[in-house]
């Protein structure tokens, strides 16, 4: 799996964009569940944010790596 030029990270299940989407799942989580009033949400954010953002900050990562890479031959 080729990386971006723009990629600044290694790619791996500990980069930056994971960790991101992490943050912003669990934030969200935590968001609805207050807004919603849904008390069982923003206490299950600690399983859900994390779970949900790992594979969403993944499929990111797979995306940007299947059609936002360029080989050295095209530059």
């Amino acid at each position: 799996m080729k990386l971006p030029k723009f990629w600044i990270d290694t790619g791996a299940y500990n980069d930056t964009a994971i960790q991101i989407s992490i943050f912003i799942c669990c934030s969200l989580c935590i968001y609805i569940g207050y807004a919603y009033e849904m008390a069982w949400l923003v206490m299950s954010a600690i399983i859900i944010g994390p779970v949900s953002g790992f594979f969403i900050g993944f499929c990111l990562i797979m995306f940007l790596c299947t059609y936002c890479a360029v080989d050295d031959k095209d530059s």
